[in-house]
């Protein structure tokens, strides 16, 4: 027989909650401590009695208090949202952004500071509408452009091409979107990206800067402005930083020297003139990524390059820069820019991955051989590049509103030379690698310009004119 089972009842305590108190209780006590306040108060001279004798409510109300109001002092930053309230992108005039018609977006120099930005590409995530797409290039509301770019308004980027600028020298970014950018002349209708730079100034400000970090980060700055005479203001700052990084093969360097004088002759006129000297050393940065299955899956570490130790890409550029303001009268003006580069120098040599070697003798070329065939590339680009811009303003008022009226021109020449050297696979010197046990540093043979094939191309354009093209 199977005895039924028996389980056992758990029963739960009684919990005994004392009486609630009356409503008339409640109403009593409240009524007690509501006077025993006031008494007290009254009693430390914080509120003066309604009534005295021979004294009015309005006169007892106008006699001093027994005690005075501590003095507190608040120190901070006042919440602004990194807001800049007025901006010349987009209408050439300083329009606030409110007024402004157009899309735009100014990125401030507090807020490089708090998001410890340091190259322009640590901004991007911060512009709606803008996604990084290689070294310093941009995708714009989805067109890929490199071409709008400027420097104070004007045309002339010193690092166009595989460069990486820094915002050492960098004050504000204003960000332009849409077709309006087609105000400043040619370009894609995506946008355009206006870097605002560090001026001379009369308020005295010095700043040096130390900095460190992961991957052997070290690097220092200084930033000195002031006065010189009553009516001259200088800037001189330098900026030194190097880093090494966790792909095998890469490294970067980067100087650059800036400075100028703010002169104003009169109270209606201002001249200021800068410039700028750029070295930027990119070592092994020319990078393709890490073999992959066709799954997806990583075949090696992250740290995998297939460049050389030697692989470089290096920039040294110089640029000068003059703006003259002047007030005519109350109500028109002029503004001029000019800016020249003599020199903007970027090479590049780095190795290309060109697909899978049939290492294991099996007559298929695939993962399993884990030896990939390299191109080694060497390229070099010289740029000379001059652009002026000149705006006249004129204020006035008509039918009751108040008007301003912007005319004027802009030009940008700037001749080019190029010239690449390639060199592909082990019959050219080029050996394959290894991806899991990297065979870096042991060519067959030097490479070597006899063993390349050369191309060289001179362009030269003018915002002008239809831009012209030669290769030979």
């Amino acid at each position: 027989m199977f005895s039924t089972p028996k389980f056992s009842t758990l029963k739960r305590p009684v919990l005994e909650l004392p009486a609630l108190p009356r409503a008339r209780d409640v109403l009593v006590f409240g009524l007690s401590a509501l006077v025993l306040l006031l008494a007290a108060q009254q009693a430390s001279g914080q509120i003066a009695p309604a009534e005295k004798e021979g004294v009015g409510v309005s006169e007892a109300a106008a006699e001093p208090r027994g005690t005075s109001m501590e003095e507190v002092i608040v120190y901070g930053r006042a919440k602004q949202f990194y807001l800049q309230q007025k901006t010349s992108v987009g209408s050439k005039l300083d329009l606030d952004l409110l007024q402004l018609p157009q899309s735009a977006q100014v990125l401030t120099e507090q807020l490089m500071l708090d998001q410890a930005a340091r190259a322009t590409t640590d901004l991007y995530r911060s512009i709606a509408g803008v996604s990084e797409f290689s070294f310093s290039g941009v995708t714009f509301r989805g067109f890929r452009d490199s071409d709008n770019v400027f420097y104070d308004g004007v045309r002339g980027d010193a690092y166009f091409g595989f460069s990486v600028p820094q915002l050492f020298n960098v004050e504000r970014l204003e960000v332009l979107k849409g077709p309006s950018a087609a105000l400043y002349g040619g370009g894609e209708p995506g946008g355009m990206l206006n870097y605002v730079t560090k001026k001379p100034q009369f308020e005295r400000f010095n700043e040096l800067t130390i900095t460190g970090g992961n991957y052997d980060l070290m690097g220092a700055s200084l930033d000195s402005r002031g006065t010189v005479t009553e009516r001259v203001a200088y800037r001189l700052a330098g900026f030194y930083e190097e880093q090494d990084s966790f792909r095998d093969n890469a490294d970067s360097m980067n100087l650059q020297l800036a400075g100028g004088l703010l002169f104003e002759p009169s109270d209606a006129t201002r001249f200021t003139g800068t410039f700028e000297y750029v070295e930027q050393d990119l070592g092994g940065h020319r990078l393709r990524g890490v073999p992959a299955t066709d799954e997806g899956d990583f075949i090696v570490g992250r740290e995998f390059n297939t460049n050389e130790a030697f692989d470089e890409q290096t920039l040294e550029a110089l640029v000068f820069q003059g703006v003259i303001e002047h007030r005519f009268t109350e109500v028109f003006r002029v503004k001029a820019t000019a800016r020249y580069l003599p020199k903007s120098d970027r090479e590049q040599a780095y190795h290309e991955p060109r697909g899978w070697v049939d290492a294991n003798g099996d007559s298929e070329a695939n993962a399993d051989d884990g030896v990939i065939a390299r191109q080694y590339r060497d390229q070099f680009r010289s740029d000379e590049a001059f652009s002026l811009t000149t705006d006249f303003f004129y204020n006035f008022e008509w039918a009751g509103v108040p008007h301003q009226f912007l005319f004027g021109g802009d030009v940008f020449s700037v001749d080019s030379d190029f010239d690449f050297l390639v060199a592909t696979g082990e019959r050219d010197g080029v050996v394959d690698l290894n991806i899991f046990q990297p065979n870096y540093g042991s060519p067959i043979r030097p490479v070597t310009v006899s063993s390349m094939s050369p191309y060289r191309g001179e362009s030269a354009c003018a915002t002008v004119s239809i831009c012209r093209t030669t290769r030979g």
